[in-house]
């Protein structure tokens, strides 16, 4: 039993191995690769011909978008971003937004891989919060270390008139 269990799991190597990225070119050709590495003119990747690693770059200007791990992408349909689309701000409008206000608002500015900075302001009170995404995208799940704080209320000063009654 034990042998066929590993005979088994030896063969479905080559599955576990497929590559998980996907770049269209600008001709239409799809490439499913493993992107390594990434700069402002290139991309850098790897693929599999009859088991034979190859590595490769392509210029941007000969891509017409590219995805990460398009098993994931093909699982997440809800999604409403298209997964080559940068967005760099976000801004929410809701309940209990604004720094744990009851009504209010926030703005998220994505600064680096997977980090953002976020203000809010509402009705209540106020905050400002570091964001670290769990995907390296704006609109996914993240931890937040935040700073809030309470409007302050002031009274206007009292003054006080001849007959008694007061002005505010």
């Amino acid at each position: 039993m034990r042998k066929i269990f590993i005979l088994t799991l030896v063969l479905s190597m080559p599955s576990f191995l497929d590559a998980q990225d996907l770049i269209i070119r600008n001709d239409g050709e799809k490439t499913k690769c493993k992107i390594t590495q990434e700069d402002s003119t290139k991309l850098y990747y790897e693929f599999h011909k009859n088991n034979i690693q190859f590595k490769a770059s392509i210029n941007r200007d000969f891509i017409i978008s590219y995805y990460y791990d398009i098993d994931k992408i093909k699982r997440d349909f809800r999604d409403s971003i298209n997964m080559h689309q940068k967005y760099y701000n976000c801004v929410t409008i809701g309940v209990l937004q604004g720094g744990g206000s009851l009504i209010g608002a926030d703005l998220e500015i994505y600064l680096i891989n997977k980090f953002g900075i976020q203000f809010g302001a509402g009705l209540i009170g106020y905050g400002l919060g570091l964001n670290y995404h769990i995907k390296p995208k704006i609109r996914s799940s993240f931890i937040s270390l935040s700073a809030r704080g309470k409007w302050e209320r002031r009274r206007p000063h009292c003054r006080s008139v001849k007959n008694g009654l007061a002005l505010w």
